[in-house]
């Protein structure tokens, strides 16, 4: 992997920032369909309203697509798979698997050597193979350490951009003559609003959670990695060419999106391309360009983490 080289400029440009207000939500069934309706008040402090339909089938596919997934239930699927495995292919070895809390202890006998080694070498990396495939399925991954398994954000975010079309259609067409960046400020004062639920650690949450897009929005609450994962999807089908990263500092998430900076904004620069920070998290309303000081705090002091959507 090619090294990536990150530079932080930040402005502080200050701005009043309005509290986030939904002043009403709706959702209810029309056929085979849902339809949300949301009115609620941007960082201009104008009411703006929203209205879109998503199968019900959608829905439900968003939501079984990520499952919730500890460390626990992952080592018993392990132990799982390794004795019904090891049984077929190893019918002479006597293994004893047993699993204690995050850990697997194996305890294996054999009257050949060999054939001890060539199981301990199977179980290996059936382990691996089981971790790493009940991982993607999930809809998981292991942050830098290896120590924790989060939700995938990026590809969480990728699959879900198809069915956030009638979202960023219907955005599209209220805003059919603003600019990229209103389209972005439209995008981040809906989901601002949409009433705050917090998480866990975000270094360290299974994604306890942590809710799909789809799931956000017939909840009507989220977190802020939810938020952001929303916002990176929805952005994609508006403007398809504009990169978006997924930053994390302590305790929260925001993003930065490859668009043109303007004087005052807040940006990030990685392997020199320019990307101006925003929080789709609120309760503050606060338009693109334009972050939290506690986000500002741990940018400054290079304290954060990023992926690519």
């Amino acid at each position: 992997m090619r090294p990536v080289f990150v530079f932080i400029f930040l402005v502080v440009f200050s701005i009043t920032s309005a509290s986030a207000k939904q002043v009403s939500f709706r959702k209810y069934n029309y056929g085979n369909d849902i339809v949300f309706t949301y009115k609620f008040k941007d960082y201009t402090r104008s009411v703006q309203n929203l209205s879109f339909t998503v199968t019900e089938k959608d829905i439900a596919k968003d939501i079984r697509r990520f499952e919730r997934l500890d460390e626990r239930s992952l080592s018993d699927a392990v132990v799982k798979n390794i004795q019904s495995s090891i049984a077929v292919s190893f019918p002479d070895v006597d293994v004893n698997i047993r699993r204690f809390g995050k850990s697997i202890k194996i305890n294996a006998k054999s009257y050949s050597n060999e054939r001890l080694r060539e199981a301990m070498s199977f179980i290996k990396n059936q382990e691996e193979q089981t971790k790493a495939d009940l991982l993607h399925s999930y809809y998981y991954t292991r942050d830098k350490t290896g120590n924790y398994i989060l939700p995938d954000h990026p590809r969480i975010s990728d699959n879900f951009i198809h069915f956030a079309n009638p979202i960023a259609k219907t955005i599209d067409e209220k805003l059919r003559d603003r600019s990229d960046r209103e389209k972005i400020n439209y995008i981040l004062s809906f989901l601002q609003t949409i009433p705050y639920d917090k998480l866990q650690n975000r270094q360290t949450s299974n994604g306890s959670g942590f809710v799909t897009p789809l799931e956000l929005f017939k909840k009507n609450r989220g977190d802020c990695d939810s938020k952001s994962v929303a916002f990176a999807a929805i952005l994609k089908n508006l403007l398809p060419t504009a990169d978006t990263v997924m930053v994390y500092v302590p305790g929260h998430a925001l993003v930065a999106v490859g668009v043109p900076p303007q004087e005052g904004d807040n940006t990030i620069q990685i392997e020199g391309k320019s990307f101006v920070l925003a929080e789709p998290v609120g309760p503050g309303l606060l338009p693109i360009g334009y972050v939290s000081d506690r986000s500002l705090q741990s940018l400054r002091s290079n304290n954060f983490t990023f992926k690519y959507f």
